[in-house]
């Protein structure tokens, strides 16, 4: 019998690469090269945002739709942001994300849509039964949640810094704010939308700066 790619067997490779490129960047960050590691973080994502958008059902106007916005709102924020403090407060981006326009990487931009591209995708495949509200409102709570993990991570690899001591908490109010802005329109877009990849990348995710700042804490 002849055999044939289906839908799963491609998934299952999307996962397996997701997973060991993070794997082998959880385990590089811990040795004497972490520097080289971090630097590749620009990298890691634009290669998960091209997996993720490969793994999309269909290509249709309305994902085309939502990636501009949530691209062009990601960057007009993070610009708005470094340049004035508000609204998450004072900091700054290093040069290890790479290609910055006006202080922001490009690649901040992408993770935007990537972020809340990934959430929207698990909310639509097993929250599908919750009200449209119910669905902003828990999926930019779990967004800043991920923004939460990220934040140790991206400080102690200085891919941005901080004035402050600690990160403020307007930061993550901005967060849940924003975001929640971005799932009211995404959820608008594209009600029906479903990425497994995506949505496999959530978990990945939180496995893989939560798995770091448990290093951090340890060693």
């Amino acid at each position: 019998m002849k055999w044939t790619w289906s839908k799963q067997h491609k998934l299952f490779v999307g996962i397996a690469l997701l997973s060991l490129f993070h794997l082998i960047g959880l385990i590089g960050l811990q040795t004497i090269y972490a520097n080289k590691f971090a630097a590749l973080t620009s990298l890691n994502l634009f290669f998960a945002f091209i997996l993720v958008l490969l793994f999309a059902e269909f290509w249709h106007k309305n994902l085309g739709i939502f990636l501009m916005l949530s691209f062009i709102i990601g960057m007009l924020v993070e610009l708005v942001g470094v340049h004035t403090g508000f609204p998450f407060g004072e900091y700054y981006y290093t040069d290890k994300l790479h290609l910055l326009v006006w202080g922001v990487p490009i690649i901040i931009g992408l993770n935007w849509f990537l972020l809340s591209y990934a959430i929207l995708s698990l909310f639509n495949t097993y929250f599908k039964s919750l009200t449209y509200w119910l669905k902003v409102g828990l999926s930019a709570l779990l967004m800043t949640a991920v923004d939460w993990l990220i934040e140790p991570f991206a400080i102690h690899n200085a891919l941005w810094l901080w004035t402050s001591e600690r990160v403020p908490y307007e930061n993550y109010l901005s967060w849940f704010i924003i975001s929640g802005f971005l799932f009211a329109l995404a959820y608008k877009l594209l009600p029906e939308e479903k990425n497994f990849l995506a949505l496999s990348l959530v978990f990945i995710l939180i496995i893989f700066f939560g798995m770091n700042n448990l290093f951090y804490l340890v060693f």
